[in-house]
């Protein structure tokens, strides 16, 4: 039997998680996963044209946290999307969005977002990514196809002129990241699954 402990996007600080877990720990014949984000659902507290630190990775620190105590705790991930998709048939005016990137690091989650696509986002996006590319935390172009493709958006040999093209760059470093952290850094074994 499978014990998803969920916390979403809701991260109630180390101690109650730790709670809940010794609670469903206890179950025999069990396997608990702990699921949690501590990434934000949206870009809405980063300034247009800028790349910011937005969140720590309290989730992902926590899990590693926990292993110490809950040797056999399994992790699910929610990726760095967490916003719907916008309802069927909601007209959305393009030119008054911006493009947006998640980027996950060892110790927070940065977001960079160009300016209005109106205002030459589009053209605002490729600084976005060069910004990122010249940083601390960048993976390197060879890590994933993600941040393959962040370089090439900043050196001008990838256009990117829609939401989705971000998200799935974003996502793509992210599940890369979060595999190398476990396998790599912690020797475990990552298993993915869909819940659909």
């Amino acid at each position: 039997m499978f014990v998803i402990v969920d916390f979403a996007e809701k991260y109630q600080g180390f101690n109650r998680i730790r709670s809940a877990l010794k609670t469903y720990s206890q179950l025999k014949k069990s396997s608990v996963i702990l699921a949690l984000t501590s990434c934000p659902a949206n870009s809405d507290d980063v300034s247009a044209m800028s790349v910011k630190q937005a969140a720590p990775r309290d989730d992902f620190n926590t899990y590693i946290k926990l292993l110490n105590e809950f040797p056999e705790l399994n992790y699910a991930d929610y990726t760095v999307r967490l916003a719907p998709e916008p309802e069927e048939g909601k007209i959305i005016d393009y030119y008054n969005t911006y493009l947006k990137i998640f980027y996950t690091t060892n110790d927070f989650y940065v977001i960079g977002k160009s300016t209005l696509l109106g205002d030459n986002g589009v053209e605002t996006f490729v600084n976005i990514c060069k910004t990122i590319v010249t940083s601390d935390y960048y993976s390197g172009e060879h890590f994933s196809a993600g941040d393959k493709a962040i370089l090439n958006c900043s050196l001008g040999k990838l256009e990117i002129t829609n939401h989705g093209k971000p998200i799935e760059i974003g996502i793509n470093h992210h599940i890369e990241f979060v595999t190398d952290q476990l396998q790599n850094t912690f020797g475990l074994s990552p298993v993915f699954a869909s819940l659909e």
